[in-house]
Order: structure tokens, then sequence, then C-alpha cells
């Protein structure tokens, strides 16, 4: 999993840790979306805790494996 921080703003990239691991270093930080590079198991394992923190971005052909 990354964190991209760009001023109050971040991007998660592969979700695998849950969001309550990390938000007390990103609590007064918007989140800006949520970037899936693949459609394995282990790159979006915790994304039901971060769904509704940003838009999800996602290639197409992985959005039935979601």
């Amino acid at each position: 999993m990354y964190i991209i921080f760009s001023k109050n703003q971040f991007l998660v990239v592969d979700p695998c840790v849950n969001f309550e691991n990390v938000k007390n270093d990103i609590m007064n930080l918007q989140c800006v979306g949520i970037f899936l590079t693949h459609a394995h198991f282990d790159p979006f394992c915790e994304i039901k805790s971060w769904i509704d923190k940003g838009k999800v971005f996602l290639h197409q052909n992985a959005l039935q494996k979601l």
C-alpha cells in the first residue's frame, strides 16, 4: 500500500491495510481517491474500510473481480 501526499490531500494506492491502522496519520487530510493497480485479492483486501473515503479508480476489467 502507498499513500501519496500533496499539501492537504492524499491518494491511496492498493489499500491492503485497514483504514483504522492509518487514520491518525491522515486524519486532517482529504482523500482524493483510491487507486487499484490490479485485480488480485492482496491489493484491495481492505477496500471495504476505505470505500467511503474517496472515489475508487480501477481498470474496467477489474470491476467484476471486486
